[in-house]
């Protein structure tokens, strides 16, 4: 069989966008929800038209088989630049690579590549994509590129196979061009998560995935951008296609579900700490998902009455009662340049790819416990103690510690690096494998343990300015 190198010069976009990516594209920042951080989301059905004529390229299942027989196997030039090595929970366990001037975002069982400068454009952004596919928007186990390659026909995309395919994790996966379509947001999900963790995919100018089935649902890669050519995609979907590697037991059997993270009996949030008596300089944190003008804030949702200075470019996203967010212009969803703020957790505990438990959780009430001696998978260091304080000389302890996966972790369901807190009442925050990641936990809050964690991507200095914004944190009670 003949192997050439594909350089993309006459195919262009895959029309694959996650679902918390999809918000970039307007004028504001993608704005955090209580759900997207409680892993609860919902599905969206697939936008369809029951009177339409299916599109005049249906592709029958024996046409599709014959098609892929044809194909010419190809592989997709790599980035020649330096490279981020990454392990994560993601379809079962993998390892890859992508450029280092790349941001990485992995959502239950996909992938994405892209760049802060791309990220910025409010008329759509281009990326690449990796990932495995296994339930419908609606609802219902996905089985085959064939039902896949329907549900992008039912909104008008046309549908063409491109002759060509490449092989991934021992796959072969057959590529096809997608044009037309209502740019219609559609979603597929994670099936063993339940279905709240989804992708979206809407139809681009002109796009192009490819597709394999496997026993645990469709694998899927490819590149989009909003332009007229995805040609810049690319070497980044090379670098993680060719890097790939399973750390886990892959697809077949396929992956198991688990147990869902949720807390038993979980209550209602703690109540809002009443305003502090001197207000003077300081607006309380009111309104959610709205731009923050600079200057000094109360933040009464976190039980006690703190507060912290603000920098120019930065939003309020959820701001309610035990769950405060704040987050940097050009955060793309929960994980990406945000400050989270949760209320009584009760425990620290392993998660694999998505909302489901992989193994036992830890009690938070000792966190020097936890501090001296980890859970599998996470590395804690960089630790500080300091003494919290105010204007009216009450003081409160604070620990401070940096959050980072064991590098030698294979970051599966046996032996997870991933890890999330969960509060009293629902509330979860994921500490994650494929972000930098630091803690400001309050061992000693009124209402429970507490915790403010900072997340960005591994090759940005964001968490600088977290930590520059945590030193003006006061204590106003």
């Amino acid at each position: 069989m003949t192997t050439r190198t594909f350089t993309g010069r006459r195919l262009v976009a895959l029309a694959a966008v996650t679902g918390m990516l999809a918000a970039a594209c307007t004028d504001d920042p993608t704005t955090e929800s209580i759900a997207a951080e409680q892993t609860e989301s919902e599905s969206a059905e697939p936008t369809t038209d029951d009177s339409a004529e299916p599109a005049a390229t249906e592709t029958s299942v024996e046409e599709t088989s014959a098609a892929e027989t044809a194909s010419e196997l190809i592989t997709i030039e790599t980035d020649q630049g330096p490279t981020t090595s990454y392990v994560s929970s993601t379809m079962g366990g993998v390892r890859f690579e992508a450029p280092a001037e790349s941001v990485v975002l992995v959502t239950g069982d996909h992938i994405v590549v892209t760049t802060r400068d791309e990220i910025s454009k409010t008329d759509g952004f281009g990326l690449a994509t990796f990932g495995l596919t296994s339930m419908l928007g609606g609802g219902g186990q996905l089985e085959s590129v064939e039902q896949y390659l329907d549900a992008v026909r039912e909104v008008g995309v046309e549908v063409t196979p491109t002759d060509t395919k490449i092989e991934v994790l021992g796959y072969e996966l057959v590529g096809y061009t997608m044009t037309g379509g209502d740019n219609s947001l559609f979603t597929f999900a994670d099936a063993r998560f339940g279905g709240p963790v989804e992708s979206g995919f809407g139809p681009g100018a002109s796009n192009i995935e490819f597709l394999a089935d496997t026993p645990s649902g469709v694998l899927v890669a490819g590149v989009v951008d909003p332009g007229t050519s995805a040609d810049a995609w690319l070497p980044f979907l090379g670098t993680l296609i060719e890097s790939i590697e399973l750390t886990g037991p892959g697809f077949d059997p396929p992956l198991p579900a688990g147990e869902f993270l949720e807390m038993a009996n979980a209550g209602g949030p703690p109540a809002p700490a009443e305003a502090s008596k001197d207000v003077s300089g300081v607006t309380p944190l009111g309104e959610p998902f709205v731009p923050l003008e600079p200057g000094r804030y109360e933040l009464l949702n976190f039980g006690i009455p703190v507060s912290v200075e603000v920098p120019d470019d930065w939003f309020v996203q959820p701001n309610f009662p035990g769950f405060v967010v704040l987050t940097r212009a050009g955060s793309i969803g929960p994980g990406d340049r945000d400050l989270v703020w949760i209320n009584d957790i009760q425990e620290l505990a392993p998660i694999a790819g998505g909302p489901i438990r992989a193994g036992d959780a830890r009690p938070v009430d000792d966190i020097e416990a936890i501090i001296s001696d980890p859970p599998a998978g996470l590395v804690i260091d960089d630790v500080e103690r300091v003494e919290l304080s105010g204007p009216n000389g009450d003081t409160m302890p604070v620990v401070s510690f940096q959050v980072s996966v064991d590098p030698a972790s294979p970051c599966t369901a046996d032996e997870p690096c991933d890890y999330a807190l969960i509060t009293s009442y629902g509330s979860v925050k994921p500490l994650l494998s494929t972000v930098a990641q630091r803690v400001w936990f309050f061992p000693e809050h009124p209402t429970g343990p507490a915790a403010m964690v900072a997340q960005g991507d591994l090759n940005s200095d964001f968490l600088s300015e977290a930590v520059a914004i945590m030193a003006t944190l006061e204590l106003r009670r």
